[in-house]
C-alpha cells in the first residue's frame, strides 16, 4: 500500500512452515526501512515516524493495512 511518497509492503509469510511475516516500509527518495518479523503496532509506526509521515499519512497507511488485513489492532479514530 502507498500514500504520498512512502510505501508499505506487507509479505504475511507462511506460518504452516513458520515463515514469519516481513514488513517493508519505504520512501521516494529510496529510504528504506524493514521490520523485524511479528512487529508490533509501535514498531511500525516508529519506522513510519523515522521516514517522515505525517499524522495523516499514519492514518490513511494504518487504515489501508487494516482493510488488506495486514493489521491486527482496531483502529479508533476520534
Amino acid at each position: 500500500m502507498a500514500h504520498g511518497s512512502l510505501s508499505v509492503v506487507v509479505d504475511a509469510g507462511n506460518p504452516a512452515t513458520g515463515q514469519p511475516a516481513d514488513i517493508q516500509v519505504t520512501q521516494a527518495n529510496g529510504s528504506l526501512m524493514n521490520i523485524k518479523a511479528g512487529a508490533n503496532l509501535a514498531d511500525v509506526v516508529k519506522a513510519l515516524n523515522a521516514l517522515g509521515a505525517n499524522p495523516l499519512d499514519l492514518l490513511a497507511i494504518l487504515q489501508a493495512m487494516k482493510a488488506a488485513g495486514a493489521l491486527r489492532a482496531e483502529l479508533e479514530v476520534i
